[in-house]
């Protein structure tokens, strides 16, 4: 039973592993610390926070000894829910317990305290790590970055950070990316320069994520030329492949969907205005592909002309969903890139029947004054 647990706590199959659970009851099998541990394990992703609760209290009730592994996956499980007051109680509890708790309780304990924007606790508990002289990773790290961030003290999260790569520990794309938003709260557009910098000569990936924080950080500062580049890197990169795509009648489409506002005025803007595909010939750009089949003279004037009959238009797949605004509404995508195509771009949309209400075309002709 036990050993499924395990593959259930990994899973975060909690559902199984609770009635696994009750079914050792039933059958008057021991449970111990790991059966519980795991149990409470799988309630990670769920939300479950009273589920774990109640379970630290069955073992209460039953005298089975609660570990450091026990107290950190329940102290994970209010992190996820956001739960900071019950999360603390139980760290708190084990102090009072004489239990002793290490690295991975402390970093469950800061993972709690970033998904609350519990700032100063956080900074605490970092300290005390220190002071104990326990093993600091880069997720610890990120948490304490992540609590400062939602805390909205993203300018101490900047401050820390010569001090962070001062201890020579081996930060990831996670912790830049965390700090890259650090830069997007407080508009430290140097500052993101600097950090990209600082990744291109580590050789540190610059993932999706990378990418869309940077980007739509320079897009709000109007400095176009920086999210050429970058998505002219992304593309090289492969992180934006799927988003220009080409119908079968040779229509090209810009297919926007889970794209934050920015990012998403950013990729229209660079392929409407830009036209550039770095790293690619010309017949293998997205535009020539409509020409991929005529002879090589229809080929040749094609391309001189720079433009086919349907590369004159262009779809834009935004979707049906919300994204957040500036001031932390929410709108719909497609409205605000529409919006922003007609006015600032000077292009004229047309929308499809009513039943398909995610994407608009795109005519790249200037409209007639």
């Amino acid at each position: 039973y036990n050993a499924t647990l395990s593959v259930c706590a990994k899973a975060g199959n909690w559902r199984h592993a609770l009635d696994l659970l009750s079914q050792m009851n039933e059958l008057g099998l021991d449970c111990d610390s790991y059966t519980y541990s795991s149990v409470i394990a799988s309630l990670r992703g769920s939300g479950q926070w009273e589920k774990a609760l109640g379970l630290i209290e069955s073992m209460k009730a039953r005298s089975i000894p609660i570990n450091l592994i026990t107290y950190s996956a329940a102290i994970s499980v209010c992190a996820n829910a956001s739960k900071f007051e019950p999360g603390m109680r139980l760290f708190n509890e084990m102090l009072c317990e004489g239990v002793c708790p290490d690295s991975t309780v402390y970093d469950a304990a800061i993972l709690l305290c970033s998904s609350c924007g519990e700032w100063k606790k956080a900074l605490e508990l970092m300290e005390t790590m220190e002071d104990r002289r326990l093993k600091i990773t880069r997720i610890t790290y990120n948490n304490l970055l992540l609590a400062l961030n939602k805390g909205g003290r993203w300018d101490l999260s900047l401050r820390i950070f010569p001090d962070i790569n001062r201890k020579k520990v081996k930060l990831d794309t996670a912790f830049y990316n965390t700090l890259l938003m650090s830069c997007q709260l407080g508009a430290q557009f140097d500052t993101a320069d600097d950090i990209l910098s600082i990744m291109n000569k580590g050789r540190i990936e610059l993932d999706v994520i990378t990418y869309s924080i940077a980007i739509g950080l320079f897009e709000s500062d109007q400095q176009y030329d920086k999210c050429f580049d970058l998505i002219s890197a992304g593309f090289r990169q492969g992180v934006f492949r799927g988003v220009i795509k080409t119908t079968k009648s040779g229509v090209e489409t810009l297919d926007l969907h889970r794209c934050s506002l920015p990012l998403a005025r950013a990729l229209v803007r660079y392929h409407l205005q830009n036209g550039k595909y770095v790293g690619m010939t010309a017949l293998e750009s997205p535009q020539s592909r409509c020409v991929s089949n005529m002879c090589d003279g229809a080929k040749k004037r094609t391309l001189e002309r720079g433009d086919t009959k349907s590369g004159k238009r262009m779809w834009i797949i935004t979707g049906k969903g919300s994204h957040v605004l500036a001031d932390g509404t929410c709108g719909k995508l497609r409205n605000s890139i529409a919006t922003f195509v007609q006015e600032e771009l000077k292009l004229s949309v047309e929308f499809p029947e009513e039943h398909n209400l995610g994407r608009m075309l795109v005519h790249k002709e200037p409209l007639s004054n």
